[in-house]
């Protein structure tokens, strides 16, 4: 989400989202779902109302320094100082002996002096994008405060991760599976025209390649060459760490291209997308692959950072396939509409403000305790906003919030 500079006039309008996670010690899995209830949980509009209004007080309250710290960093910082111990939004902070990973937003005349204000709180720069615009960060957390206090600092959050997916351990099984795309494309016959990508190289950009090296000489190729770019990893951890999603593209790849050299290159935050196309440029693949992206990040107009990315490696005369379309079934979109004037968002015509995350049948969504939830909202006031809106996820049990 993105925010109005303070001096220009814009209206608050507040979208709400009623995010059903229900939590019970009696409740049994049923495959690799959570047991359903049979009805969903009425909530109250007028509950949801109050505790948004206190949200917004908590908003308007962190003016200053501390207003330049997104929710889940200030809150960090709060118990960091006081001793608390730091509550559920703890939980999605990527840490290691108490510094926390942040992305500083800049402008890129002041790009050194956010370094420096991050090396002089004891804070550690671990990359710069965005033309200097964006500094990724290990900073302490209880010096965030501190680093939020220096001009050149505009906004400290925590970096947008990449979003891909997990793939079961027997999909990966070496020659367990052949790609189903393969008949359709009539591969065969370009194989047997000596059409298999011998000569080429494909680099391919995911969140994790896990169980790859097992896979050398069956379903991918007797080699390749790996490289990782998530802090605090080594390329030794491109096999070993995080999600195998891209282990199974890469197997795609070879199925079809089984003559193609194949470029590994591991990612979390877009920081690390524009390190990983540089190294793959000097690579000199002649192809980049990614199953994957980020949720509200740019416009969602073909422009923005990742955008000028991949502009930049079609320029060194790269081809560029991403994967599109995966959440066409699961997001809303539409006009703003608020008939009844309270300031919030309804999703159809019967004025509905409440969006409840269902299954696909409509039984409610349970969530098992500790479950990290992705939100995200976009909408087409970007280059020069004028409009503020405000996302929000409300736990319902039936009964509470």
């Amino acid at each position: 989400m993105h925010h109005t500079h303070p001096s220009r006039v814009h209206r608050v309008l507040a979208l709400a989202v009623t995010l059903l996670i229900m939590f019970s010690g009696a409740a049994q899995a049923q495959g690799d779902r959570p047991a359903r209830p049979s009805a969903a949980p009425s909530i109250s509009p007028e509950a949801l109302k109050e505790a948004v209004s206190a949200l917004r007080a908590q908003k308007a309250a962190a003016v200053g320094p501390e207003g330049k710290l997104d929710t889940a960093l200030r809150r960090a910082h709060a118990a960091s100082l006081s001793g608390a111990t730091p509550g559920p939004s703890w939980t999605p902070l990527a840490t290691a002996e108490g510094a926390v990973q942040v992305e500083i937003v800049t402008e890129p005349a002041w790009a050194e002096r956010a370094q420096e204000a991050v090396h002089h709180v004891g804070g550690r720069v671990t990359g710069v994008g965005y033309e200097g615009a964006r500094v990724q960060a290990w900073v302490p957390v209880a010096a965030l405060g501190a680093l939020a206090k220096d001009p050149a600092v505009q906004r400290v959050r925590r970096p947008a991760t990449l979003e891909t997916g997990m793939v079961s351990a027997s999909a990966l099984a070496a020659g367990a599976w052949s790609s189903e795309g393969l008949a359709a494309m009539n591969a065969a016959a370009w194989h047997a025209a000596n059409y298999r990508g011998d000569g080429v190289r494909v680099g391919i950009i995911d969140g994790g390649f896990q169980g790859y090296a097992s896979l050398l000489g069956s379903d991918l190729p007797a080699q390749v060459t790996a490289r990782n770019f998530v802090d605090l990893e080594t390329d030794a951890d491109v096999n070993g760490q995080g999600s195998n999603h891209g282990t199974a593209c890469a197997e795609v790849i070879h199925d079809v291209a089984p003559g193609a050299a194949l470029y590994l290159a591991k990612i979390t935050t877009s920081v690390d997308l524009e390190e990983a196309v540089n190294w793959l440029k000097a690579q000199q693949v002649d192809v980049i692959s990614m199953s994957g992206g980020w949720s509200g990040t740019t416009p969602g107009d073909g422009t923005g950072h990742q955008a000028s990315v991949v502009q930049a490696a079609h320029d060194a005369g790269i081809l560029w396939v991403n994967a599109a379309g995966n959440e066409r079934l699961t997001h809303w979109g539409g006009p703003y509409r608020d008939a009844d004037g309270d300031g919030f968002h309804e999703f159809d015509a019967a004025g509905i403000e409440f969006n409840h995350l269902t299954w696909t049948d409509g039984s409610p969504l349970l969530l098992e305790s500790g479950q990290l939830i992705r939100a995200a909202l976009r909408w087409d006031d970007w280059h020069a906003p004028t409009q503020d809106y405000d996302l929000y996820l409300a736990r319902d049990d039936g009964y509470t919030l």
